[in-house]
């Protein structure tokens, strides 16, 4: 009796280190938690009257961002939209908004690219989320799976402009975002 239950044992145990690999390629990778960060800021983009999203800032201490440049770490923001944008709009506006923040850089064609690559359209009540870790890898969920990653060092920083730098388009979300405002 012995021998058949450690045959059947030994059986079952084989049969479940071979079903592993499977099951966690299945697993969608979804994104960290927000809750175990505090938050920074939080805006609402409105343009004529229409909402387009809202976004909140996430930091390991919930201190004001004052430099966009020195993102906390890690660090999260998280949009979620009220407006159907497609992604070749998301695309070319962020391109825009470095450009007008004086951002383009010698990289700057290689993150759009990437972020082609990765992003995709987005849907009224769609969240994307853009985490960036203690070794500034920043990576991108939307509705907390996993689109992608850029590894670059200078990337998160310069995303984050969009909202944080000191020029950002609407001055208002970038003080509320960045903790700065009252």
């Amino acid at each position: 009796m012995g021998d058949t239950f450690m045959k059947r044992f030994f059986l079952l145990l084989v049969m479940l280190i071979c079903a592993l690999p499977s099951v966690a390629c299945e697993r969608p990778v979804e994104a960290p938690a927000t809750e175990q960060l505090q938050k920074i800021g939080a805006a609402e983009l409105r343009y004529w009257g229409i909402k387009i999203y809202r976004a909140h800032t996430f930091g390991c201490e919930g201190r004001a961002i004052v430099d966009h440049k020195a993102l906390p770490k890690p660090f999260a923001l998280v949009i979620h939209y009220h407006r159907d944008i497609d992604r070749q709009d998301l695309i070319e506006t962020t391109r825009d908004e470095w450009q007008r923040l004086g951002l383009v850089g010698e990289h700057t064609q290689a993150w759009l690219a990437e972020l082609r690559a990765i992003w995709q359209s987005v849907e009224a009540g769609d969240e994307l989320t853009l985490w960036v870790d203690t070794d500034d890898r920043a990576k991108f969920y939307m509705n907390g799976q996993l689109l992608g990653a850029v590894e670059h060092a200078q990337f998160a920083s310069t995303f984050a402009a969009i909202w944080l730098h000191p020029n950002a388009r609407n001055t208002s979300v970038r003080n509320q975002l960045a903790g700065l405002a009252e």
